[in-house]
Parts: structure tokens; C-alpha cells; sequence
């Protein structure tokens, strides 16, 4: 509810997402299905397929526990590396290469910025003022690669017109000095990428998505 009216906006995943060709993910889903089929050869086509959907669960709680340890980490809680399972050791130790690189002070996390002018909404992972005094906007990747999407997505979340804390305030967007993507990698180190691309840029993939739903929708 923004000024006393209830704002439907499509989120920026949903409007990139749908638009924007992703061959990755078609070579991703070969591998993956490949691997579990050499690895179990009593499979059938369906559970090799399956696999799919397990690593994509398995990325999710991946997910998951950057964002609990972002939460703890802004609440003086320190990661305690040996007590997480094993696939995430080397994820837990690239978070915390980050913070002992940037020393950031996280002022928001995992709110909601939206733009009523041009009509979208979306998720954001972090604002935080860094070592320097800037602010910076940025969603953590550990993907094996941060590609073009992830850049637009982050230009649509830093130009939006208004914030929505996680206790549900909606204040001003604060101005964003730095946009970046922090890629946390399974060799236990970060890489903070920055972003620069135009914003033209993603209303230009907008427009595309509203032709797109309306051929859908007709």
C-alpha cells in the first residue's frame, strides 16, 4: 500500500526473466541431468531430469544461509565457519573474505524498493554504508558466473522511487553510490563486481515484456 492505494507491480525477475534469453541455464540442465544419470545408471529419464529440480533447491538453501548469516552478521553475530555443513564452508568463508575486505555497515536488508512511475517492484539483498562512508546497494551471486541480468536487476533496484523496510515502513529511496553484485565463490573468496549499465537499458527490456504479456494476455 503506497499513499493509501493498493500497487500491483510485476517484480524485476518476473519482467527479465521472461524476456531475456537464458542458454546457460539450457547447458546447466544438460550437465546436471547428465551427471545423475552416469552417476545412478539404474535411473530413469525422469529421475535424471529430476536432478534438476534438486540442485535448484539446493541453490535455494544456499540462498537461505547468506541471508541468515547477512542478518547475523549486522547483529554483531560472527559466522562460526566449522559448525556449517560441509557444502557450505567454502561459501561461509567467502562472505566473511567480503566483510573483511569492505567492513560494511548494513543499513538495510532483504527489503523491498518499488517504482510507481515506471510501474515495477522487487527484492533487494542489501544497502550498506561502506568502509569509505558510501552507500552501496548490492545481492549477493555463487553462480559460477554473474551474467547480464543480474547487472539490469540491480540498475532497476537502485533507481527505484521508494523503500519498504522489513517492518514495513516505506520511506524515500535513499540515493545509491555504489551498485554492485558480491560473487561468493566455492574457493572461499569474494569478488565485488560493480555495476554501471544504463537504466535505459532495462526500461528498454520492460517494454519488450508488456508486448510480450499482452500478445499472452490477447
Amino acid at each position: 500500500t503506497h499513499n493509501g492505494q493498493e500497487l500491483i507491480l510485476p517484480s524485476v525477475t518476473s519482467i527479465l526473466g521472461d524476456t531475456l534469453p537464458k542458454p546457460q541455464l539450457v547447458s546447466w540442465a544438460a550437465r546436471t541431468a547428465a551427471a545423475a544419470a552416469l552417476a545412478n545408471p539404474h535411473f530413469s529419464i525422469e529421475e535424471a531430469a529430476g536432478a534438476i529440480y534438486k540442485k535448484k533447491s539446493q541453490a535455494t538453501d544456499k540462498g537461505k544461509a547468506i541471508h541468515l548469516w547477512a542478518e547475523d552478521y549486522a547483529n554483531g553475530k560472527p559466522i562460526n565457519i566449522k559448525d556449517l555443513p560441509l557444502e557450505l564452508q567454502p561459501y561461509g568463508n567467502a562472505f566473511q573474505h567480503f566483510v573483511d575486505l569492505n567492513a560494511p555497515n548494513i543499513i538495510h536488508a532483504e527489503g523491498v524498493v518499488f517504482n510507481v512511475t515506471y510501474g515495477y517492484a522487487g527484492s533487494f539483498d542489501v544497502i550498506s554504508e561502506m568502509a569509505n562512508g558510501k552507500l552501496a546497494m548490492y545481492d549477493y551471486k555463487t553462480g559460477k558466473g554473474i551474467y547480464y541480468e543480474s547487472h539490469l536487476q540491480q540498475e532497476a533496484y537502485a533507481h527505484a522511487e521508494w523503500l519498504m523496510t522489513k517492518d514495513k515502513k516505506i520511506i524515500p529511496m535513499p540515493k545509491i553510490d555504489y551498485k554492485s553484485l558480491v560473487h561468493l565463490q566455492d574457493n572461499g573468496k569474494s569478488a565485488l563486481i560493480g555495476v554501471d549499465e544504463p537504466f535505459e537499458d532495462f526500461l528498454k527490456v520492460m517494454e519488450v515484456w508488456k508486448i510480450l504479456k499482452r500478445k499472452k494476455d490477447s
